[in-house]
């Protein structure tokens, strides 16, 4: 167990694993997440371990997952949350090169639409990441790639299914609780898509 760095001031209540000490002096540490060397005189310790301290960003993103997942949010809803952690997670310069990089690594992602491949970049990314600390929260990781199969979906099956279907009369079946998601969706492209279940359900049905 590594010593505490000085005297502590405060003591902050726990939130998940998570848990903030202010100290009397600032300190130099290095984050167990993100790998940089912080000073300060409030630090996070992950999972009462004084050896995996967390800098201020990475406590308020870890803090951010904890509490969607804890919250009481449909699952739809917290996938959504999940996606935007995952893209606000990392800096735009890092995104654009996560995806250069995954170009080179596999052609096959070029047949990818703009938003799929940025979502799977920056999982990958994250995910990279999370190697050297397998317990923490993959989360955000997993959502991306998810999100990026979803957009898939929307771009190359739901939009054509809806200009093929622009001239039918779809008002009974967007009130269908098996298809209706994605009736109304045809209905008028401009709202929401369905999500990844919804279409699943969807598809489930009118193949039987």
């Amino acid at each position: 167990m590594e010593p505490v760095p000085s005297v502590v001031t405060k003591t902050y209540p726990c939130r998940g694993p998570l848990q903030q000490f202010r100290f009397a002096e600032s300190t130099s540490f290095k984050c167990f997440r993100c790998g940089q060397t912080k000073v300060s005189k409030l630090l996070t310790v992950y999972r009462q371990d004084w050896l995996r301290k967390l800098c201020n960003g990475c406590y308020g993103r870890l803090l951010s997952l904890y509490e969607i997942k804890a919250g009481t949010s449909k699952d739809d809803q917290a996938a959504e949350d999940l996606a935007k952690v995952l893209l606000s997670s990392i800096e735009l310069d890092s995104q654009r090169q996560a995806e250069r990089l995954l170009r080179a690594s596999d052609k096959r992602v070029d047949n990818l639409c703009a938003e799929g491949l940025r979502f799977i970049a920056t999982a990958e990314h994250v995910a990279s990441q999370l190697d050297a600390a397998p317990q923490l929260e993959w989360s955000p990781a997993v959502i991306g790639l998810c999100k990026a199969v979803e957009v898939e979906i929307v771009s190359r099956i739901l939009r054509p299914l809806a200009a093929a279907s622009a001239d039918v009369d779809l008002m009974p079946d967007s009130k269908d609780k098996d298809i209706g998601r994605v009736a109304s969706y045809c209905q008028d492209p401009t709202k929401k898509p369905p999500e990844l279940g919804s279409f699943a359900h969807f598809l489930q049905t009118v193949s039987r």
